[in-house]
């Protein structure tokens, strides 16, 4: 695997791990609001979570294209 292909793999993961520690996040706040009333803060960063979230995922999307054309040219 050539350095370029490794790097953008390598990038495409980054986002996805990001996304998911995001969604982690985002349902340890949910569990709280099952035990109890969310403050402000708590549901403000939620919803900075999910927005995250959701960023991370179409970085990845956005690069699944061009990745398999890299994988797809080394072989």
């Amino acid at each position: 695997m050539d350095r370029k292909i490794a790097q953008d793999t390598f990038t495409f993961y980054n986002h996805l791990l990001s996304a998911e520690r995001d969604r982690n996040l985002i349902f340890e706040i949910q569990r709280l609001g099952d035990l109890r009333e969310l403050t402000n803060a708590e549901r403000r960063r939620q919803q900075i979570l999910t927005q995250h979230a959701s960023l991370e995922v179409n970085m990845s999307v956005n690069l699944l294209s061009a990745l398999k054309q890299e994988l797809d040219a080394a072989t």
